[in-house]
């Protein structure tokens, strides 16, 4: 399969996100906490993401990718009962953390490496989930390099599931459309301070904020859209979560 080349500016990017989050790695997990994300417990008892899940019990292997604090592996090791589960984020601190979230003699074990790169083999995994990961990213064109490293790692009919922020929520739908009137050649980047609750210093941060459309367009070709919806946030509806099912091997490659 082919991969969308990574720009250098984009590994530039990646390398800030990491080093941003290796900084506020303690902060982050107090305000996080360790239960499951509530949005994506909602959206797994969607009656078609259950059918799915049902489907797909026998998986033996599941990914996290971007697990952060490991709050959400132990929703898909609940809901793949018999799978292994890895949690694979970037920043070292975030995963140091992640290990005192998790049972000892779990099915989890973590890992340190970047989503753009996964360092698996081919159709490794029954059911690669990404909450609120994919977003830290600089471009659309990061992003399809990353929905294919995806498609790879996933065994044929191997389920997909990720969440993003919403491009057209309120707190940013004023700010989007300023971007695309005055012609920014990434619209759906946004500056998203990150301020410590210890001391009160601002971190800098940006996510790339997606459309429904701009999500089933990183589908198309690759996956199958089995559910989606718009949970979570203050307004209630500012994540997009989709989960799909990757295309068979045979068709992905001719």
């Amino acid at each position: 399969m082919i991969t969308v080349p990574e720009h250098p500016r984009d590994a530039d990017f990646f390398a800030r996100t990491r080093d941003l989050y290796d900084e506020i790695a303690v902060d982050f997990d107090r305000t996080r906490g360790k239960e499951p994300w509530e949005p994506l417990v909602k959206f797994m008892a969607l009656d078609a993401v259950k059918d799915a899940v049902l489907v797909a019990k026998d998986a033996t292997t599941t990914l996290d990718l971007g697990c952060g604090n490991g709050r959400n592996v132990a929703l898909f090791l609940a809901a793949f009962p018999r799978a292994c589960c890895i949690g694979l984020d970037l920043s070292l601190p975030l995963l140091l953390v992640a290990r005192n979230v998790l049972p000892s003699r779990s099915r989890a074990s973590l890992l340190q490496a970047s989503m753009t790169h996964l360092p698996f083999r081919e159709s490794t995994f029954d059911m690669v989930g990404s909450v609120a990961a994919l977003h830290h990213s600089p471009s659309k064109h990061s992003m399809a390099g990353i929905a294919g490293q995806v498609a790879r790692v996933l065994a044929a009919k191997g389920l997909f599931l990720f969440s993003v922020w919403w491009k057209w929520q309120s707190r940013f739908k004023s700010r989007v459309i300023k971007n695309i009137l005055s012609l920014q050649r990434r619209p759906g980047l946004v500056h998203v301070p990150w301020t410590s609750a210890k001391d009160g210093s601002v971190h800098d941060r940006e996510y790339y904020l997606l459309s429904r459309g701009e999500c089933k367009a990183l589908l198309r070709g690759r996956f199958a859209i089995v559910e989606w919806a718009n949970l979570g946030g203050p307004g209630g509806s500012d994540n997009l979560f989709f989960l799909a099912r990757a295309s068979s091997k045979e068709k992905n490659e001719t």
